[in-house]
């Protein structure tokens, strides 16, 4: 007899197909069991989240290169005739990243899947900088997707940053994909056993606290010695002094100035309290209450 509590894998529901993304590309990889998935929006902590995964699965190596360790299969331009066969070579256990909606992959019971949220105001007042740090090069190559559907070159905001939060909430998410809807597609899996919601705050507040409980749903176990290396190699210091482990040389004008200071709350002192509480409004509209409470503070109820 079937359990009626067992949980449900939802189906995959769309693709996205945009400046930067490709779904289908995930469509040609076969899931393996031990996959790590690292999933967010933008901006809200994923280089760091996966600098702790690649710690924990290499036991806090100093020479573990991010840059080699994790898979982005979501970039567009990668040619899909070599997607399968370099996924499947690839050593285990794999570790991928996407900035794709839950509901545009088809989710395993296979993989682990962490998803790290942020409050959106530091959200924009961290994509802000990493825009304007695109490098040329990788502006052209943006530009250059073959399924381009957008007028007018895609580009850095020129605007100062007050105003390019403003556009952000009024054009959801814009330069880049819808924010609201992508959070709460992975709100809604939060409950699947294979599911684990990381936040930035919570990051911040006590690195080796949540860096155990990833541990743990990953089913780590490193030793005191080894978490020693795990979380000194996973400090904003640390990691911005060896960001070309972290991200392309090529893809930035200053690869150096990548990891920024992971601060969070430089918004209050740029923007007025109306427009602080209009991203609150949005996001209880959007999210409802808990979620949206969980995606401000880092706070689970």
């Amino acid at each position: 007899m079937s359990d009626a509590r067992a949980p449900v894998w939802p189906a995959k529901r769309r693709d996205v197909l945009n400046h930067h993304q490709d779904s289908t590309n995930w469509d040609l990889i076969a899931p393996r069991e031990g996959d790590i998935v690292a999933a967010n929006w933008a901006k809200a902590g994923i280089t760091w989240l996966q600098q702790i995964i690649v710690q924990l699965v290499t036991d806090g190596s100093e020479d573990a290169s991010l840059l080699e360790r994790v898979i982005w299969p979501d970039w567009w331009s990668i040619p899909k005739d070599s997607i399968g066969p370099y996924v499947e070579a690839a050593p285990s256990p794999r570790i991928f990243k996407t900035h794709l909606p839950a509901d545009a992959l088809t989710l395993s019971p296979l993989p682990r899947y962490l998803y790290i949220g942020r409050d959106p105001r530091d959200v924009v007042f961290s994509l802000y900088p990493h825009l304007r740090n695109y490098s040329q090069g990788l502006i052209d190559a943006v530009n250059s997707a073959p399924h381009r559907d957008w007028a007018e070159d895609w580009g850095p905001p020129t605007s100062d940053i007050r105003q390019f939060y403003l556009d952000w909430l009024a054009r959801d998410g814009w330069p880049y994909w819808p924010f609201w809807a992508h959070v709460r597609s992975w709100w809604e899996v939060r409950h699947l056993p294979n599911v684990l919601l990381v936040h930035h705050a919570a990051l911040r507040r006590d690195l080796e606290g949540q860096a155990r409980r990833i541990a743990a749903f990953l089913g780590i176990r490193p030793d005191q010695a080894a978490w020693s290396r795990i979380l000194e190699h996973c400090s904003f210091g640390w990691m911005g002094a060896h960001t070309d482990t972290l991200v392309s040389a090529d893809a930035f004008k200053a690869p150096s100035a990548f990891m920024n200071r992971g601060v969070n709350g430089r918004w209050r002192d740029v923007l007025s309290p109306e427009e602080i509480a209009l991203c609150d409004q949005i996001a209880r509209e959007e999210l409802g209450p808990e979620c949206a409470g969980w995606l401000a503070s880092g706070d689970l109820v």
